[in-house]
């Protein structure tokens, strides 16, 4: 993964990326687009990577453990994901100027 969840990148070549695996064992690449803070619980914007025009965003739960190694979870709660899905379009409609 690249330097900073919180970095904000204009060079493509520089985008942050995750990579998960499906639940058919295939890799799945998404484009880490910034992150919110909510509680003190942190939660990334990310889209999928191979989409040519990214329209869909996911919202993922940032677990950092002891050592400060990253994993994700999804959003369980509908109100919070909710939430979390109105302030990424804030965020983002900064970021690209929608």
């Amino acid at each position: 993964m690249g330097a900073s969840l919180f970095g904000s990148k204009s060079d493509k070549e520089e985008q942050e990326y995750e990579v998960f695996e499906d639940a058919d064992g295939n890799d799945v690449k998404m484009v880490i687009h910034g992150a919110l803070e909510v509680e003190d619980e942190e939660y990334a914007i990310m889209s999928y990577a191979d989409d040519v025009v990214t329209t869909e965003y996911e919202i993922m739960k940032i677990n950092r453990d002891k050592k400060g190694n990253v994993t994700y979870s999804g959003v369980e709660d509908e109100e919070l994901y909710n939430d979390l899905s109105e302030a990424a379009v804030e965020h983002l409609e900064t970021k690209f100027i929608f």
